[in-house]
């Protein structure tokens, strides 16, 4: 087994768990995950569907 390196902090977050989608072919149900600023502002969003996990980090310029 690799061994990883890792540095990890506590930080205060909004994270939000929501279940999107219509269950269609072109709406699949899936999860999606948000992580925002205490002040509102969203930073990354996690989709977590069947068969694979889109991650997305919010450019810090975006509103």
């Amino acid at each position: 087994m690799n061994s990883v390196r890792m540095k990890a902090e506590v930080v205060q977050v909004i994270r939000t768990e929501t279940v999107e989608g219509t269950g269609t072919k072109e709406s699949p149900i899936c999860r999606m995950t948000r992580y925002w600023t205490l002040e509102g502002k969203l930073l990354s969003e996690a989709l977590y569907g069947v068969e694979n996990v889109n991650v997305r980090l919010k450019n810090s310029n975006q509103k």
